[in-house]
Formats: structure tokens, C-alpha cells, sequence
């Protein structure tokens, strides 16, 4: 057995039927598939940096077709036959991330997001799928909150947890941070997001982490040190204060990132979480780290801002 498949210990436990299996199973050739591609576009020094959907949309359609590896993995392009080396097609075919245009040119079912020196797996463009795996700039903010948070603090927790994981970003950023000293468990209700989870922490080379099935914290029992998350909306945020404040051992952090619809300078985020943390006695501070995101708003919120809450329970 793996590092990567030991079980939490003693500080955090995974409820055993509610694990993702150990067993051989579809899935996990699935996963070795996605590695094998991951590593090599690594070989290939590929980068590209997760941009906006509006973003995106603009660049992608400026271009026909793919004329390299930034171009299929990237911008999600369609691309001729022949302009993949032979592993990466079959790496791909062996992931079920191989499509068909109208036109006969290949797709990708999956995107590759560079971080530091490693890959991030996520899904093709546009992910409306309902458990698509996202990944774009509030992936990058959500990880330079976390370092920022740690960058000169020499307490090292046993144990992290990453909820809503999706690709994982911040409990990479939390190994990278930390290294071996501590265990890293990704969280999520998506099995699609765990093996995404799974496949980026093996290509970023973490060998202290697991991967849980859990609505929030509903199935990790045990003591926690440290958990992270970037909350996808405002209610699922207070949902994760509420249950983080329980769990987290004494001089435990909290850092959540989430977007918080703010009209006429009232934000009901904060409203709401602030008198969770002063009845739980929990020092803490709440910013906005992005004072106007692109996303569409309902009438009557003037603008949505990018928010960041570090807590650490006494």
C-alpha cells in the first residue's frame, strides 16, 4: 500500500463504508490513464494559466483549431489526429477523455491548469456538467490566501482537510506547505472531483494524503488541525463556519474563500458568520481579496466580491 492509500490515523478517521474503495476498480485505470498524460505534458514543459469563462470564450474563438499542446489542453481547441504524440493519445483513449467533432477532429474531454511547478486536471470547456471539476482564478486566489496565511507561522497541524475539494488546490498548497509532517484529506460529494483530487496530488508528488466522500464533514470524524475550502457560494460558506468551529482542535485554523453579494455597502456573508465566530470565541479576520468578480448578478446586488475568512479557534 502507498503512502497516498494509508488511512488518516488517529487524529482524522474516514467512515470505512463510506471511503472510496481500495479495491481494483475502473476507475482507478481511469486515474493511472489521466497520470500518464499529466506527466507527459510535464515532460513537455507545458503551462497554462486557468482563465475566466468570459475569458476564454474570447480567446478560443479567435482560433479554428489547435496548433499545440496549449491550444487542446488549455483552450480546450479541437485538433487534428496527428498533432499528439502517440502516449498522449493513448493515455487518452485509455481515460475516456478522447471526443469527436462533427468535422472528424479530436476533443479533449479534460484540461490541464498549471500551479507552481506541477499540473491540475479539471474538466473540458465550458463544465456545465453538474459535477464538472472546476478550475480558473478563484482557484489561484484561494491558493495564495492559504500561503499568505502560513508564510511565517512555524506551527505545523497533523492534519488538514481541503472540503469541496473539487481539484484539490488547496490541500496541495497545504502539503506543499507543510511536507510530509502532515496528512492531507480531500473532501467532496463528487467522486469525479476525488479522482481528480487524486491524480493532481500524485502528479505534484504528495505522498501524505486520502481522498473521503463526505457532505462537508458529515464522514471525517476525529480531531482536525486545519481546514480549507473555497466555498462555490455564499450559503454553502456558513455551512462550513458552522461545522469547522466544532471540529477544529484548540488553536485549529480555519481559511475559506467565497463569493459574497454585496448591495449598498451590506454584505449578508459576513452578517451572518461573524456572531458563529464570536460565540465560538474564535479570533479571526474577513477581507475581500477581489472587490468585483465577473459573474452575473440579480437585480438589486451591485456587485459580488472575492472574500477571504482566516479563523483560529482559542
Amino acid at each position: 500500500m502507498s503512502a497516498a492509500d494509508q488511512p488518516c490515523g488517529p487524529a482524522v478517521q474516514r467512515e470505512p463504508d463510506a471511503a472510496l474503495s481500495a479495491s481494483p476498480d475502473p476507475s482507478q485505470s481511469l486515474e493511472q490513464a489521466l497520470l500518464a498524460l499529466g506527466h507527459a505534458l510535464l515532460r513537455e514543459h507545458y503551462r497554462f494559466v486557468a482563465v475566466t469563462p468570459v475569458t476564454h470564450a474570447r480567446v478560443a474563438g479567435r482560433r479554428a483549431r489547435a496548433s499545440d499542446l496549449r491550444d487542446v489542453f488549455g483552450w480546450n481547441l479541437a485538433f487534428e489526429a496527428d498533432l499528439l504524440p502517440a502516449e498522449m493519445m493513448e493515455a487518452m483513449q485509455q481515460a475516456n477523455a478522447l471526443g469527436r467533432t462533427n468535422a472528424g477532429l479530436q476533443t479533449s474531454g479534460v484540461r490541464f491548469a498549471s500551479w507552481r511547478d506541477t499540473l491540475l486536471v479539471h474538466s473540458a470547456w465550458p463544465a456545465l456538467d453538474r459535477d464538472a471539476v472546476r478550475f480558473g482564478p478563484d482557484g489561484y486566489r484561494y491558493a495564495a490566501l492559504i500561503e499568505r496565511t502560513f508564510e511565517q507561522t512555524t506551527d505545523v497541524p497533523r492534519n488538514a482537510v481541503e472540503l469541496c475539494c473539487n481539484a484539490g488546490i488547496g490541500g496541495l498548497v497545504c502539503a506543499r506547505l507543510f511536507g510530509d509532517r502532515t496528512l492531507v484529506l480531500f473532501a467532496d460529494t463528487s467522486l469525479r472531483a476525488l479522482r481528480h483530487a487524486r491524480v493532481n496530488a500524485l502528479l505534484a508528488d504528495i505522498r501524505r494524503f486520502d481522498c473521503q466522500h463526505s457532505k462537508l464533514l458529515a464522514t471525517i470524524r476525529g480531531a482536525i488541525d486545519l481546514i480549507v475550502a473555497n466555498a462555490p457560494h455564499g450559503e454553502l460558506a456558513q455551512q462550513i463556519v458552522a461545522e469547522s468551529l466544532d471540529r477544529l482542535t484548540p488553536g485549529g485554523r480555519l481559511v475559506l474563500c467565497a463569493p459574497a453579494p454585496i448591495t449598498d455597502g451590506y454584505d449578508p456573508l459576513r452578517e451572518a458568520i461573524e456572531p458563529m465566530l464570536r460565540k465560538a470565541g474564535a479570533r479571526h479576520r474577513y477581507d475581500e481579496i477581489e472587490a468585483d468578480l465577473p459573474i452575473a448578478t440579480s437585480e438589486g446586488i451591485e456587485r459580488v466580491a472575492a472574500v477571504g475568512l482566516v479563523a483560529q479557534v482559542r
